[in-house]
């Protein structure tokens, strides 16, 4: 969704339960980027009984500047509304009122990870596969990579807060993609000597550095080079840096 979709709300409504809201008129959004699902929607806490679950994604720039830019467009509409409208919070606010009791669906956790906080109702929500197919049994969501398409419901009033409800109705999923691992034991078949040939220098790893060990005190010191091409490359220079000083 783009900043400059045309987004209007509502008239102050009461549902049944006495719950005050705006209703949202606007496009749905949807991520442009694969985005990752930091664990399965379930319920916790004073969520135990809803069939609205969150729904956790890792955030990226292009979802970050998305709704930010739909939560301000929602602010300033809300801004206008509590200047005429004293009803609404039972007095009158002003822009940094409003600001201040807006809960953002943009998070940040305790450890300073940054998350964008959705909703999903999982009996309701339609799952697609990678290849864009009907996905009947999509299981564990969590470390899941998605895109997101998710109506903006209504703007929530509760406890003098407020806050945007996003509501996911479709999920495309694909796995993750691994990390790349490389064998512990590579860098022992590297140091093998040649039939015949001098001991190569032992060679070590530590925090993306080549240190070679074990080399006479009055050689030439080894100079550290930065693991930049890969661990063989990084090999091969210190065992030519080590013989080239006792050519010395």
């Amino acid at each position: 969704m783009e900043a400059k979709t045309v987004l209007k709300l509502g008239e102050l409504t009461t549902n049944q339960r006495g719950g005050k809201f705006f209703p949202v008129c606007a496009e749905a959004w949807r991520s442009r980027e694969w985005l990752r699902i930091l664990w399965h929607a379930s319920s916790h806490g004073s969520e135990a009984e809803a069939r609205r679950l969150p729904l956790c994604l890792e955030q990226n720039e292009a979802a970050k500047a998305d709704l930010e830019a739909i939560e301000k467009d929602i602010k300033g509409q809300l801004t206008q509304r509590c200047l005429r409208d004293s009803k609404i919070f039972g007095r009158y606010l002003a822009a940094s009122d409003v600001e201040g009791r807006f809960v953002s669906c943009l998070k940040t956790s305790s450890r300073g990870n940054s998350f964008i906080k959705l909703k999903v109702d999982l009996s309701r929500v339609h799952f697609w596969d990678a290849d864009q197919q009907p996905l009947e049994d999509p299981g564990d969501l969590a470390n899941r990579e998605c895109k997101v398409r998710a109506d903006l419901r209504q703007v929530w009033l509760m406890s003098g807060q407020c806050g945007l409800l996003l509501e996911v109705t479709d999920l495309q999923l694909r796995e993750a993609e691994a990390p790349a691992l490389r064998c512990p034991f590579f860098l022992e078949h590297a140091q093998q000597p040649a039939a015949g040939g001098p001991a190569a220098p032992h060679i070590e790893v530590l925090e993306g550095e080549v240190r070679a060990l074990g080399v006479a005190q009055e050689d030439p010191p080894f100079e550290r080079q930065a693991l930049t091409r890969g661990v063989s490359d990084g090999v091969a220079h210190a065992a030519g840096c080590v013989s080239g000083g006792r050519r010395g």
